[in-house]
């Protein structure tokens, strides 16, 4: 073999070698997170108590009464707040007894005071309906 062989065989082995270990350096980099700054055992903990905003208003009672004439979908929607709300919408789904949707209606309520509560009384648009499904309630 040649020296000039030799020498590129040499050559061609150090460069293969520089590449491997560069890509090992990166790689354990990726990996191990060298260089990064150590979290504090504080920023691992858990937040603290999560906290629950109550709703400003929401559906305390809804029913299909039936032996009313006509049967209506009947229920109740409690102001959690301390100032009155001009309005109320419930939004909901009357559901048959295999789970289908039959329908989807709305309830309106006026003239909630503070911290109170106000019936509603709307006509059963789908008598085949079991179920009730609150979708929304919207106060404004």
């Amino acid at each position: 073999m040649s020296s000039r062989a030799h020498k590129l065989k040499v050559g061609s082995a150090a460069v293969s070698a520089a590449i491997l270990i560069g890509l090992s350096v990166f790689a354990a980099r990726a990996v191990f997170h060298f260089g990064k700054p150590a979290r504090s055992r504080a920023a691992l903990q858990p937040p603290g108590e999560l906290k629950l905003i109550p709703p400003r208003v929401d559906v305390a009672d809804i029913e299909i009464v039936r032996d009313a004439n006509p049967p209506v979908v009947s229920g109740v929607v409690r102001n959690n707040t301390g100032q009155e709300l001009r309005s109320a919408e419930v939004t909901y789904e009357l559901v048959a007894a295999d789970g289908s949707l039959l329908s989807a209606d709305t309830a309106d309520v006026t003239g909630l005071k503070p911290h109170s509560s106000a019936s509603f009384r709307v006509p059963l648009k789908s008598p085949q309906a079991e179920f009730i499904i609150v979708r929304d309630v919207r106060a404004q």
